[in-house]
């Protein structure tokens, strides 16, 4: 009787080990669903800073592309512009020395 029960105490024991074994190989599983979903939300916050950067980027180019645009269109402004001064002053020029020997203002 005294082997039948130690026999089944050792059953008990064995068995109690191996629920704790389970429970263990659950725990250390729910870890690493924890860590994989960790993972996942780590690489979508990455891909949302990527998406936020590449619209950003999109946004310089926009600017530098406006910047360009208003450059050029103050290049040509100022070309034409100078070149209305220059006939303005040539006309001017031409004035002056048709004028000049009727009034006397240049002498030569």
């Amino acid at each position: 009787m005294d082997t039948l029960v130690f026999v089944m105490d050792t059953l008990v024991f064995a068995m109690d080990t191996l629920v704790f074994t389970m429970d263990t190989l659950v725990f250390a599983m729910d870890t690493l669903v924890f860590v994989m979903d960790t993972f996942v939300f780590v690489i979508d916050t990455l891909v949302f800073v990527i998406d936020t950067l590449v619209y950003v980027m999109d946004t310089l180019v926009f600017v530098m592309d406006t910047l360009v645009f208003v450059m050029h269109t103050l290049v040509f402004v100022m070309d034409t512009e100078l070149r209305v001064i220059k006939s303005i002053r040539m006309r001017w020029v031409g004035h002056v020395a048709r004028m000049g020997e009727k009034r006397g203002c240049i002498e030569s």
